[in-house]
């Protein structure tokens, strides 16, 4: 396993690539559970139905961030996972934090997350990938409104510079705090179908009463009741 650390400014503005970071067995047998479901609804999207299961959060297990992020110790169930399967379903320019604000989510805003992005195609570089902006000065942006959905419907048209994006193998890992603008990032050669899970990972201070996480120090997913700490 290694740590490359391409940025960081603070715990809402930073990358990491996380190389041989999962366990490949346990992987592929996730990767064969994504592939062999029909569950695939808006904009390459699995259905809820799909995402609620326990054991995606196997790979989780003995796994520990990067010293700078370690606060973060709660991976939110449950993940995303998505299949590119065209255009549509690719992302344009945003930040993290919008999808999980209290103006969108209402419900369950999370006050400090980061993500974490898992390729699970056999061979990730023939596929797009994610690009990111460096920018140590980096805030929240106002985001502009595409369409209604809640997927892919916000996005950011400003002009961004010092862009990075990185070639991955099976078993490496993307993680990035909220703040981070990027978007879906296709290449020539690039191969429809890009298979990914994404986890949200928390802090203790910001779960949420009854809401499941997977504590990364138990090793446990369990549903957080505040009365407990």
């Amino acid at each position: 396993m290694k740590i490359e650390n391409i940025f960081f400014h603070t715990t809402s503005n930073f990358l990491f690539v996380l190389r041989d970071f999962f366990d490949i067995d346990i992987l592929k047998s996730r990767q064969s559970k994504i592939t062999s479901s029909d569950s695939i609804g808006e904009l390459g999207i699995y259905e809820d139905s799909f995402r609620v299961q326990k054991t995606w959060y196997e790979i989780w297990n003995q796994k520990t961030l990067p010293n700078e992020i370690k606060k973060f110790t709660q991976v939110i169930f449950p993940p995303q996972i998505r299949k590119l399967q065209d255009v549509k379903c690719n992302v344009p320019w945003h930040q993290d934090w919008m999808y999980l604000s209290k103006k969108i989510m209402p419900e369950k805003p999370h006050d400090e997350f980061c993500v974490c992005f898992i390729p699970f195609n056999n061979n990730p570089s023939e596929y797009p990938t994610v690009e990111f902006v460096n920018n140590p000065n980096q805030t929240k942006l106002e985001h502009k409104k595409k369409f209604e959905s809640k997927f892919n419907s916000f996005f950011l048209d400003d002009k961004f510079y010092d862009i990075c994006s990185f070639e991955l193998n099976f078993g490496d890992a993307l993680i990035f705090g909220n703040q981070v603008v990027h978007r879906t990032c296709v290449k020539g050669g690039h191969r429809n179908g890009r298979l990914s899970q994404e986890f949200r990972i928390t802090t203790d201070e910001s779960r949420l009463v009854g809401k499941d996480y997977y504590d990364l120090n138990k090793n446990k997913l369990d549903i957080y009741f505040k009365d407990e700490d």
